[in-house]
């Protein structure tokens, strides 16, 4: 059940919806918040930065979490109003409990009512979380020569790697500071970092499995220090000053399946060899197969 400040949603007629890359009505109860203050130190002359990891240069942000549903009532408006009031009290934060999670919040952005009739109303909210406590799952691995961060291998975290953004690409060049008279100037800098996402499917048994996995994920990812992640085709050294983002989330009594966004930064420009992506797979058609033989796409 769907509750805030501790009422159920469905006093005020809400009925929980699904958002369109998954079968649950929330969004981002599992992601990474991005880190806030200065989280590294741009060298004027030199290539990459100077990453900030130390334990006290790590604090993090705000978490997101959306929710879709729908009033279906004579007096849908009427209810959608009553609920407003009800935010209008608030002084402080408050519970927002889903079937899976709870999150003390405030609502900041606006509230979407879509197509507004007597009957029916489509409402879409985003809930703030500002204080996300780092998961309690210390995890560590010797696993060499597969696919790893930090010797935790891919397997051990129910991940597969399903593709880069920006992996391959050189940054742009840093901030030039010329002079220049009738003719365009120029000073030739060196890169800035890499800044790419890597994309990754995560599964579970249930719930509560793929849960315990990406928040190993997030506790590696929030530790002090920089990570070395190998692909199994490459190996490179990053931080996570950005966190990661959890999508297509598809929940059932047997499994449960995630697509993560883990957003990185290389602590230089340098660019690696080329991946193929299905020697990276446990199976070539990128699917998961549960144990009931149902076949799920995994991208």
């Amino acid at each position: 059940m769907y509750r805030i400040n501790n009422i159920p949603l469905s006093n005020f007629g809400i009925v929980p919806g699904k958002l369109d890359d998954s079968n649950i009505a929330v969004a981002g109860i599992l992601d990474m918040p991005a880190r806030i203050g200065k989280t590294f130190h741009d060298w004027t002359g030199e290539a990459g930065v100077e990453p900030y990891v130390l334990p006290s240069e790590i604090r993090f942000g705000a978490r997101t979490i959306g929710f879709t549903g729908f009033i279906v009532d004579d007096n849908a408006t009427a209810l959608l109003q009553s609920f407003y009031r009800e935010i209008d009290t608030w002084t402080a934060l408050v519970s927002f409990q889903t079937p899976w999670s709870e999150h003390l919040v405030y609502i900041k952005k606006r509230i979407e009512a879509e197509n507004p009739q007597r009957n029916f109303v489509r409402i879409r909210m985003e809930f703030e979380e500002p204080v996300c406590a780092v998961p309690n799952h210390p995890v560590t691995g010797i696993d060499t020569g597969i696919p790893n961060i930090d010797g935790v291998s891919f397997q051990s975290l129910n991940m597969i790697l399903t593709g880069f953004n920006d992996r391959f690409n050189r940054p742009e060049i840093k901030d030039q500071q010329f002079t220049a008279y009738e003719t365009e100037g120029y000073q030739i800098t060196p890169s800035q970092s890499l800044r790419f996402e890597m994309e990754l499917a995560m599964y579970g048994n249930g719930y509560s499995e793929l849960q315990s996995k990406i928040e190993q994920l997030y506790a590696m990812m929030a530790a002090p220090g920089l990570r070395k992640i190998s692909t199994g085709r490459d190996s490179f050294q990053a931080f996570c000053p950005e966190g990661f983002n959890v999508t297509r989330i598809l929940i059932a009594p047997n499994y449960g399946l995630a697509k993560v966004r883990l957003k990185l930064m290389a602590t230089s420009a340098s660019g690696a060899s080329a991946l193929v992506l299905k020697e990276l797979l446990d199976n070539q058609e990128a699917q998961f197969i549960t144990n009931e033989d149902q076949i799920i796409e995994l991208y």
